[in-house]
C-alpha cells in the first residue's frame, strides 16, 4: 500500500476517536483509530471492546465510532460499524492479541466518493506486528480515566502481539 498523505487543516486529520460498544444496559468506552487501507473505511481498536463479559460478540448495532472526539462528537458525528475481525488467538486467550479491525459505514457528506481516511487521515502504512514485537498501547484520552472503560488502567502497559 503506498503511503497516505492527509490534508492537515483544522477540519482534517483526526484519525483517532471514541469507540463505543456494549448494549443499552452496559456501555463500554474504548478508542479506535482509522488506519491506512485500500478500503479507506477501516479502523483498529482493542478486541476486548467488541466482546461482552462472556466472550460473545456484541451486536454490530451496539458499536459506533466518533473520529476526532474531544469531549463532544467529532466533526463527522458518530459512525456505525458494519463489520469486525478479531484474531482467533484472542478468542482462545483474552490476554493475547488484543486488537481488532472494524469497518465503518461512512458516506461522503458531500455526496462524492471520498472514504473516511480522506477526511480523517490515517495511521500507518501496514499492520503486520508479529514475532513477539513489543508494542505500546495507549488509551483514550492519553491519561486514561475513561468512565466505563474496562481496561483503562492498562493504557500505559506494553502488549505483545
Amino acid at each position: 500500500m503506498p503511503p497516505f498523505v492527509s490534508v492537515v487543516t483544522p477540519h482534517y486529520n483526526y484519525p483517532i476517536g471514541l469507540f463505543l460498544s456494549g448494549n443499552k444496559s452496559r456501555e463500554e468506552v474504548c478508542t479506535a483509530s482509522v488506519i491506512n487501507t485500500a478500503n479507506g473505511n477501516i479502523g483498529i481498536t482493542a478486541a476486548h471492546c467488541l466482546l461482552n463479559d462472556d466472550g460473545k460478540h456484541y451486536n454490530l448495532s451496539f458499536l459506533s465510532f466518533s473520529p476526532g472526539y474531544n469531549g463532544t462528537n467529532g466533526p463527522l458525528e458518530v459512525l456505525p460499524v458494519v463489520a469486525t475481525a478479531i484474531p482467533h488467538t484472542h478468542l482462545l486467550d483474552p490476554y493475547k492479541d488484543d486488537y481488532a479491525l472494524v469497518r465503518f459505514a461512512f458516506r461522503d457528506p458531500y455526496g462524492g466518493r471520498k472514504k473516511l481516511q480522506d477526511f480523517t487521515g490515517a495511521l500507518g502504512w501496514r499492520f503486520d506486528i508479529g514475532n513477539g514485537e513489543p508494542t505500546s498501547v495507549f488509551g483514550y484520552p492519553e491519561g486514561g480515566d475513561l468512565k466505563n472503560c474496562t481496561r483503562d488502567d492498562l493504557s500505559s502497559q506494553r502488549a505483545i502481539f
